[in-house]
């Protein structure tokens, strides 16, 4: 009998981690027992996508596992770079798992970072999300816990692209506005972030793509592009029932 091939290793990195870049982790940690190869694959892997699905059964569990998998993932990983960390769960978890993978991108310096979690109420966001390296950030509450971002934000100086989904944006100051002031953000979508504030200004002269979705919110947002002139393929989507505007000022 013929024996079977395997075609996976005889593909060539870059094609295997392209591929391999799609999968959660728990597919990628079981390639370690196809051979030699792939033993140490997974600890040097530099897309770490972790997903734990909305489940009736065992919820219990699934969380327990997948915290554990998670957390022995990230403290058995090599000294090699990460691309991307992304952890997507659809269940409450301790807020100390939490806290650990919003630092985590920070201790490795990895350019790029997703969390689709349900935040406890209350919750603080580092600071030291918004002065880091992080260059793409995608932030996304899953529950209904207030979950307000830190100041920094307003003037976070590496950022080039950043979602924020459920989240409250910074406090307002005494005249009600909120200013988002990021040098080198291109890309910025902002979606169900509160009704707390009355004006929202974002300055940000290398802005390429807009998104607002506030159809839960009482506001009027008012979005302040200083430099937009130099950049006329401004992409602008406002998602909402509520008129809006976006007004172009002359330096």
């Amino acid at each position: 009998m013929k024996e079977n091939t395997d075609r996976l290793s005889g593909l060539p990195d870059d094609i295997i981690q392209e591929i391999f870049s799609f999968l959660d982790m728990k597919v990628i940690v079981r390639t370690s027992i196809l051979s030699k190869k792939w033993r140490n694959f997974w600890i040097s892997f530099p897309n770490l996508y972790f997903l734990l699905g909305r489940s009736k059964v065992n919820k219990k569990t699934q969380r327990n596992y997948f915290t554990y998998f998670v957390n022995q993932v990230l403290l058995l990983r090599d000294t090699s770079d990460i691309n991307k960390f992304r952890v997507s769960c659809y269940e409450g978890l301790h807020v100390s798992y939490i806290r650990t993978w919003l630092t985590f991108p920070l201790r490795r310096n990895i350019p790029e970072v997703h969390l689709q979690l349900k935040f406890p109420d209350s919750f603080k966001v580092p600071n030291e999300i918004f002065t880091s390296n992080i260059k793409v950030l995608r932030l996304q509450q899953f529950g209904k816990s207030e979950v307000v971002m830190p100041t920094s934000l307003c003037s976070a100086s590496k950022l080039k692209s950043l979602e924020l989904v459920g989240f409250k944006l910074p406090k307002a100051d005494s005249n009600g506005n909120v200013l988002l002031s990021c040098a080198v953000l291109e890309n910025l979508i902002i979606s169900d972030c509160g009704n707390h504030f009355k004006t929202l200004t974002i300055s940000t002269p290398q802005l390429k793509s807009l998104e607002l979705d506030y159809r839960a919110s009482n506001i009027s947002p008012h979005s302040t592009f200083p430099e937009l002139h130099y950049n006329p393929n401004l992409r602008y989507r406002d998602n909402n029932s509520l008129k809006s505007t976006v007004e172009v000022i002359n330096p």
